[in-house]
């Protein structure tokens, strides 16, 4: 006699009826939903893992070209980010050579702001600690000294 999944036929002949499904145990439901839920863990904490495995070993860092780039189209905020981003990033001017000019202009930018914020808050001894850090990078700025002038009409009151 052959039996079939969905209908089987009795001894006499005639067919009998499928008996309704049972339903799950509570404790059957309870290891579907962990189930899933640690599918789902498990699915974020892979996705972390490549996206910090990405950041290790694909790093960006401006070329000294990027970031004089920036400078000469007086996006000196932009220029200030590659420099950090670059530090971040282990490439600094004691490790190479043509990062010293443009480098010197991100950090007059920098302390041309910071020197602006503290005399407006009124904070003298701060400005002249920020000035004198202007004076050292316009000192290793070379052929772009120019640029302080810029910079200064950027901050003048």
């Amino acid at each position: 006699m052959k039996t079939n999944n969905t209908v089987r036929k009795a001894a006499s002949g005639r067919r009998a009826a499928i008996p309704p499904r049972k339903q799950k145990e509570p404790r059957n439901l309870l290891f579907s939903f962990a189930v899933v839920a640690l599918g789902l863990v498990l699915a974020v904490l892979v996705i972390f893992f490549f996206t910090r495995l990405n950041r290790t070993f694909y790093s960006y860092t401006s070329s000294a070209n990027d970031i004089l780039r920036q400078l000469n189209r007086g996006d000196y905020a932009e220029a200030w980010y590659e420099k950090q981003m670059n530090e971040g990033n282990g490439v600094t001017a004691d490790k190479k050579e043509d990062y010293v000019v443009p480098y010197a202009v991100v950090d007059y930018f920098e302390a041309a702001s910071y020197r602006t914020a503290y005399e407006k808050a009124g904070n003298a001894a701060a400005a002249a600690l920020w000035q004198a850090k202007m004076d050292v990078a316009a000192a290793q700025m070379g052929e772009l000294g120019y640029m302080t002038e810029e910079i200064d009409a950027i901050f003048a009151d």
